[in-house]
């Protein structure tokens, strides 16, 4: 019954867009963070938008995410208007009402207090560990954490539990422009410990051949990453959801994770 009402809302949404010539929803998202969003190897670096057509592919971007947000608005017929920007941007461009969402965030009380998001996520859980130097051994207590050089990737979130260790044990961590940058720190030792995402971080560690350099925690937490919507976006929002579960219905969704090599199921 409740699938029922939300697909009869959405078609209603749809239509009325339809009406309206309003086909095109925008999103913002940020590079570097492979294997989830970042440009095409042979793209134009300088460009920072474009607006793919339901029909069209993207000549600029790619990724897991951002394939999945793309598809889920193109097989209901919308075209995607993109921005590819820093994160603290992009934020800003919600905020100011550029954009109709963000993606990839993760869901935190502060944000879920100004934002809406998607009742899907544009990617599979994600576990949060800590990476250490060599000559650290795996974090087992995080009450050691006050005694260690932390770095943390400028404008990431790493959700509530994070955020009230480093409050709780007063930390100051190190605030890093890229991943690329932190394990760099890490590996000749100017950082001793850098929480992180093990989807993204370890894809990039065996992208660098980094190997099992680094000891790795268990982890202290689970990230689930969306589209972050403005609360007044609500067609964009209930469009996105309806898409969504139509690529997990059609086995789109899987075959996605089988092409990034997402060795995980469908949440």
């Amino acid at each position: 019954m409740r699938r029922s009402a939300i697909w009869s809302l959405t078609l209603f949404l749809f239509w009325a867009a339809f009406a309206h010539g309003a086909y095109r929803v925008r999103v913002a998202t940020y590079d570097n963070y492979e294997p989830f969003c970042f440009y095409q190897p042979e793209a134009d670096r300088s460009r920072f938008r474009e607006v793919i057509m339901p029909d069209a592919a993207s000549e600029l971007f790619t990724g897991l995410a951002w394939q999945v947000v793309l598809k889920s608005y193109q097989q209901m017929g919308y075209e995607v208007e993109l921005f590819i920007v820093p994160w603290a941007r992009a934020l800003k461009m919600l905020e100011q009402g550029q954009v109709d969402a963000i993606f990839p965030a993760i869901r935190t009380q502060q944000r879920l207090a100004r934002f809406r998001f998607s009742e899907k996520t544009v990617y599979p859980p994600n576990h949060l560990l800590f990476y250490s130097a060599p000559d650290i051994p795996a974090i087992t207590d995080i009450q050691t954490l006050d005694r260690l050089e932390i770095g943390v990737i400028r404008g990431f979130s790493y959700g509530d539990y994070w955020s009230e260790t480093v409050m709780d044990l007063g930390l100051e961590p190190l605030s890093l422009n890229n991943i690329e940058q932190a394990f760099d720190m890490l590996v000749h030792g100017r950082i001793k410990v850098l929480p992180g995402y093990q989807l993204s971080h370890d894809y990039y560690l065996k992208k660098w051949g980094y190997g099992e350099t680094f000891h790795r925690s268990k982890p202290f937490a689970t990230a689930y990453s969306y589209l972050m919507f403005r609360p007044d976006a609500q067609q964009a929002r209930q469009v996105f959801n309806t898409g969504r579960q139509q690529l997990e219905d059609d086995g789109s969704y899987q075959s996605l994770l089988e092409y990034w090599k997402m060795d995980v199921k469908p949440e």
